[in-house]
């Protein structure tokens, strides 16, 4: 019998993210943030809300128009980010000389 597919858990809203927007933007709305990342305000407010999760590439829009406030854990587990850090750490056992340089 097939096993059946179930949804992940639901992810919280991203707070601490949403705060640090209002604080640096305080003038500044959701559609002109949005903008600023090359995004629709949709996209963004679902990221924000938690219900899709950021592209490498967005998270990293993202922070960089909030540093140095902002970190990247504030968007919550990013699988795809987390395994490239594992596989960083992991050639950095093997080959420490050429990871320094």
């Amino acid at each position: 019998m097939p096993e059946n597919h179930k949804r992940p858990p639901p992810r919280p809203p991203l707070k601490e993210l949403i705060g640090v927007r209002r604080t640096k933007y305080p003038d500044m709305e959701q559609h002109e943030f949005a903008k600023l990342l090359g995004i629709t305000r949709l996209h963004m407010t679902a990221i924000e809300m938690g219900r899709r999760t950021p592209s490498t590439e967005l998270a990293l829009r993202w922070l960089s128009l909030l540093a140095p406030q902002a970190r990247l854990d504030m968007f919550g587990p990013l699988p795809v980010i987390e395994e490239r850090l594992g596989l960083l750490k992991k050639l950095q056992k093997f080959a420490p000389k050429t990871y320094a340089a």
